[in-house]
C-alpha cells in the first residue's frame, strides 16, 4: 500500500521540481514518521531501524530514482527534440554551482557513482540497462549508509543487519502464517529489538488499568518480568506455547539468554538470533524484580534452603510485613526459614545484612560494603542510577553534553541531541557555518600595479559582497603598499558592507617602487592585535596579498615568511605575473591564485574555516588537460628541446604529482593539430612520447587560433577519452611569435565561454612573452620557466593545483545560521 498509494502522491512532481535545504529534511521528517506509525514503532526510535526494518528506500533516494528515470528518458528521446538538446546544451555550459535542473541531476550522478550524465547523451542506452544501473547504484549507496549508521545506535546493536536488503521486508517484520496471534507478534519482537518495548503490566500502570496487562504472547497470563524472562526461556528450550503462560518447572534464567525469533515468536525466521547478556535483557524494559526459580515447590526449595534464602523476593514480601515485632534500625527482615510445609511454616527473623531487603530495583546486584553488612551498594543495569538504588533511569542529560546550544533529550541509557542549524554531530560539535575569520587585505599600489587598482578592488568587493560582516563572523582590514605600507582600515573600523565598499574607492595608485615585506609585516601585526580589531584564537586568520609577485626586496621577502605564523594567500593581478614568488609567499601552490579563479580561492576559504566533517562543500579532482605545442620549423633546436624540457616534461610532472585524479593528452600542430597521445595518466608513457617529437622541417609558422578551434570543438569529446564532468584545460607552449593574436584571442575567449580555460609557458630564449600575455584571458595565465639566465618550474606547481577545487552550497550561510 505504501509503495503502491502512499510514496507516489508523496513524490508527485518532484523529480522536476528537486526539494533541497530544509523542504527536504521536512519532507523525509514526515515520511519517517509515517513508517514509524505503520511499523507501530514510538517515535524516538532511531530511524535506520525504520529503513532496516521496512526494506525501504529514504524519502531522498525515492526522489533520486524518478530524477535519474526522468533523465534515462531524456537521454533516449530523438537527437533532435527539444528536450535532448536542452540536456547536451545545459550540460556542456552550465557551471557546477548553476541552479539547472540538469547540474543537480549531474550532483546526483556523482553522489551515486554513475557515468557522467553528457556521456550518456552521446552513448544511448537501452531503458532496462540504465533502470538496472541507477537501481543497483542507488540500493548499494544507501544499504552501505544505512547499516554505518546502524553502528551509532546502541539501542540497535540486537538487530541482525545481515538480512537487510532493499526492497525486502526484514525478517523480524515477518510472519509465518494469517494466524492473527502470530501477526499480533510482529510489533512485540520490532520492539523487543529496537529497545522500545514495554511490558504490558506497566502499560496499565501508566494508563491507570484502562490497557490489558495480559501477555500478547500467549493471551493467558500478565505480562511481568518474571512472566516474560521466563516465558523466553522456556519457549527457547521448548519451542512451545502448548502450557500457556504458566511458569512452574520451567527451570531457572541461564546466565546468557539467546533469544531466537523463530522460536520465540513461532514465525520462520533463519539466522537472526538476538545474543542478549542477561543484565542487558532487563534494560529493554522498565521494571524488573529478582525471582526464583521455584520456592514455592516444598521439595525442590527444601534441596536449595541457601538460594531460596537468598533470591526468595516474592515470599519476604509477603511474610516480613506480617512480623508481629519489626526488625529494628540497622537491620532488615529476611525469611530464616523459606520452605513452605505442614510441620514447619516459612520463618522470619532480622538480620544486619542490608542486601536481603533486596534494596536494588530493577535488575540491580547488592553487595555489602564491610563485614558488618551495615552499608551496600547497587551495580546498577547500564542506564539506572546508582544514588537511588537503581530505581530510576539515570538522566544522561544531566551532564549536559550537547554542545553549542544544542537541545538533550533524555532516553533510557542514552541521549540524543537536538543540534541548531549551525552544528551538526553527535553532540553538536560539529560547526558547519563558515567563520569567524579576520582577513587582512594588502593591496599593491606602486607603480607597476597602478593601473590594475581596480581589478584589486573588484576582487575584494567581490569578497565582501559574498561574506557575512560582523563581530561574529567575518572582519575585514584592508592595507594599501608601494614603498611603505598604509591602513585604509582596521579589522573592527566597519561592521557593515556598505562601509567597507565605500572606503576601498578611496584606493589609487602611486607611482613609487614595490617593497612587500613591510606590508607584510604591518598585515601580521593587525592580525595579532586585539587593539586593532583581531579576535586572537577566537577566529581564523588570513591574510590576503594582492600584487604581480615582482617586489623590490624579493630576498627579503623569501626570508620574512619563514616566520610568518598567518596564513598568506596570493592573488596574481598585474601585466605579468611572477608565479615563483607568489608561491615563495604563500608556501603552498593551493594559495595562489588570480581574479580569474576568484570562486576557487572563495570556496576554499569556506571549507577550511568549517568542521572537516561538514557536507556542505565538495572537492572535486576530474580534469582533462591538453598540451598544444608548438612545433615550428622557425624556432631552433635548443629552444624546442626547452620547451619541451622545461613545459612539456615540468608540466606532467607537476600534474601527476598534484592530482592521480588528471588525465593529459597531447597535440602538436603548425597547419593542421596532431595528436601525439589521448588521455591518459601514465607518466612514464606520456614522457617517452613526447621526447620522439621533433620539428615540422616543412612549416616555419603556425595557425595557432586553427588549432585552438579544433581543439575546442573535439579535443575533449569522449571518443579521445575525454570526461564531460572534468574541469577542462589546454596549456598552449610556444614561442608566441605570432602575426594573428586577434585571431587567437578571439578563440581563447569562445574556449573559455565553453569551459575550456587555456594557459600558456613562456619557456626558451626566443619566445615573445607580451603576444602570450596578449591573447590569454588573464595575464596570470602565463607561467614564466625559462630564458637564457633563469630556470624554475616551480610555478607550474600552480597551474597543476587548479585541477582540483571545491564547490560550496550557495546558500550556507542562509541554512547555518
Amino acid at each position: 500500500m505504501l509503495r503502491t498509494y502512499i510514496l507516489p502522491i508523496l513524490t508527485y512532481g518532484l523529480e522536476i521540481v528537486i526539494p533541497t535545504g530544509k523542504i527536504l529534511d521536512n519532507l523525509q521528517i514526515q515520511y519517517k514518521k509515517l513508517l514509524k506509525q505503520i511499523l507501530s514503532l514510538n517515535i524516538n526510535v532511531a530511524d535506520p531501524a525504520v529503513y532496516l526494518i521496512s526494506g525501504l528506500l529514504p524519502i531522498e533516494a525515492e526522489i533520486h530514482l524518478k530524477i535519474l528515470s526522468l533523465f534515462g528518458n531524456i537521454a533516449r528521446a530523438n537527437k533532435n527534440s527539444s528536450e535532448w538538446r536542452l540536456a547536451e546544451r545545459q550540460l556542456q555550459i552550465k557551471s557546477f554551482d548553476s541552479n539547472s535542473w540538469f547540474i543537480d541531476m549531474k550532483k546526483i550522478c556523482i553522489k551515486y557513482n554513475l557515468e557522467n550524465p553528457l556521456s550518456l547523451i552521446y552513448n544511448e542506452m537501452s531503458k532496462g540497462k540504465w533502470k538496472k544501473m541507477t537501481t543497483t547504484a542507488v540500493h548499494e549507496y544507501w544499504t552501505t549508509r544505512i547499516n554505518e549508521e546502524i553502528m551509532y545506535y546502541s539501542s540497535l546493536k540486537y538487530i541482525p543487519t545481515s538480512s537487510f536488503k532493499v526492497g525486502k521486508i526484514h525478517p523480524l517484520a515477518l510472519a509465518n502464517s494469517a494466524n492473527q496471534r502470530d501477526i499480533n507478534r510482529i510489533p512485540i519482537r520490532i520492539k523487543i529489538a529496537t529497545g522500545s518495548y514495554i511490558l504490558q503490566t506497566n502499560r496499565a500502570a501508566y494508563n491507570q488499568n484502562n490497557v490489558d496487562p495480559t501477555c500478547k504472547l500467549c493471551d493467558q497470563a500478565e505480562e511481568s518480568l518474571s512472566h516474560f524472562l521466563l516465558l523466553l526461556e522456556y519457549i527457547k528450550t521448548y519451542g512451545t506455547f502448548q502450557d500457556g503462560c504458566d511458569v512452574k518447572n520451567y527451570g531457572f534464567i541461564r546466565p546468557k539468554i539467546l533469544i531466537s525469533p523463530y522460536t520465540l515468536f513461532g514465525s520462520a525466521i533463519k539466522d537472526t538470533h538476538l545474543s542478549i547478556n542477561p543484565r542487558e535483557a532487563k534494560s529493554f524494559l522498565t521494571r524488573t524484580r529478582r525471582s526464583a526459580n521455584d520456592c514455592t515447590d516444598e521439595h525442590w526449595c527444601e534441596l536449595n534452603v541457601e538460594y531460596c534464602t537468598q533470591h526468595f523476593e516474592e515470599g519476604r514480601e509477603e511474610y516480613c510485613p506480617k512480623r508481629s515485632t519489626p526488625c529494628g534500625n540497622g537491620t532488615t527482615c529476611y525469611l530464616s526459614q523459606p520452605c513452605y510445609n505442614p510441620v514447619h511454616p516459612i520463618e522470619t527473623s532480622c538480620t544486619e545484612d542490608l542486601c536481603m531487603s533486596f534494596p536494588c530495583e530493577n535488575g540491580g546486584n547488592c553487595s555489602v560494603i564491610n563485614a558488618t553488612h551495615i552499608s551496600y551498594t547497587c551495580a546498577c543495569v547500564s542506564g539506572y542510577n546508582q544514588s537511588t538504588d537503581c530505581a530510576t533511569d539515570y538522566d544522561e542529560c544531566a551532564s549536559n553534553p550537547c554542545l553549542n546550544d544544542g537541545s538533550c533529550g533524555n532516553h533510557f541509557n542514552q541521549f540524543t541531541c537536538d543540534c541548531n542549524d549551525r552544528f551538526e554531530g553527535i553532540i553538536c560539535e560539529k560547526d558547519c557555518r563558515p567563520g569567524p575569520a579576520d582577513i587582512v587585505f594588502i593591496v599593491d599600489t606602486s607603480s607597476s600595479l597602478k593601473g590594475d587598482v581596480n581589478r584589486s578592488i573588484t576582487f575584494i568587493r567581490e569578497f565582501v559582497d559574498k561574506l557575512p560582516i560582523g563581530v561574529d563572523d567575518f572582519q575585514i582590514a584592508v592595507i594599501t603598499f608601494g614603498r611603505e605600507p598604509y591602513v585604509l582600515f582596521d579589522l573592527d573600523d566597519y561592521t557593515n558592507k556598505a562601509d567597507i565598499i565605500h572606503a576601498l574607492d578611496l584606493i589609487e595608485g602611486r607611482e613609487e617602487g614595490t617593497l612587500t615585506v613591510p606590508a607584510l609585516q604591518k598585515a601580521v601585526e593587525i592580525s595579532l592585535s586585539s587593539s586593532l580589531g583581531s579576535r586572537l584564537s577566537s577566529a581564523y586568520h588570513y591574510i590576503v596579498l594582492l600584487y604581480d609577485g615582482l617586489s623590490s626586496d624579493p630576498n627579503d621577502v623569501s626570508t620574512f615568511v619563514q616566520t610568518s605564523s598567518v596564513p598568506i594567500v596570493t592573488v596574481g593581478i598585474g601585466h605579468s605575473v611572477l608565479h615563483n614568488e607568489l608561491l615563495t609567499v604563500s608556501g603552498h601552490a593551493e594559495y595562489v591564485s588570480s581574479p580569474s579563479h576568484f570562486n576557487d580561492l572563495y570556496n576554499r576559504f569556506l571549507r577550511e574555516i568549517i568542521h572537516t566533517d561538514c557536507n556542505d562543500c565538495t572537492l572535486h579532482t576530474e580534469a582533462d588537460v591538453i598540451i598544444l605545442l608548438d612545433i615550428n620549423n622557425n624556432q631552433t633546436n635548443e629552444n624546442l628541446n626547452s620547451r619541451q624540457k622545461y613545459g612539456t616534461r615540468a608540466l606532467i610532472d607537476a600534474i601527476v604529482h598534484s592530482n592521480s585524479d588528471v588525465n593529459i593528452s597531447m597535440y602538436t600542430y603548425t597547419d593542421e593539430p596532431d595528436i601525439v597521445f589521448s588521455f591518459t595518466n601514465d607518466k612514464d608513457a606520456m614522457i617517452a612520447q613526447a621526447f620522439k617529437i621533433g620539428k615540422d622541417v616543412f612549416s616555419t609558422s603556425s595557425n595557432t587560433s586553427h588549432a585552438l578551434l579544433h581543439i575546442g570543438e573535439s579535443g575533449f569529446y569522449p571518443f579521445h577519452d575525454g570526461r564531460h564532468s572534468a574541469r577542462k584545460f589546454v596549456v598552449l607552449i610556444s614561442d608566441g611569435n605570432w602575426m594573428n593574436t586577434d585571431a587567437i584571442k578571439m578563440e581563447i575567449i569562445k574556449m573559455k565561454q565553453s569551459s575550456i580555460e587555456v594557459h600558456a609557458i613562456f619557456a626558451g630564449e626566443d619566445g615573445n612573452m607580451d603576444n602570450l600575455i596578449y591573447v590569454m584571458d588573464d595575464p596570470s595565465h602565463v607561467y614564466y620557466v625559462h630564458d637564457e639566465n633563469y630556470a624554475d618550474t616551480r610555478s607550474l606547481n600552480v597551474l597543476a593545483s587548479l585541477t582540483s577545487y571545491y564547490t560550496c552550497d550557495n546558500d550556507i550561510f542562509t541554512n547555518r545560521q
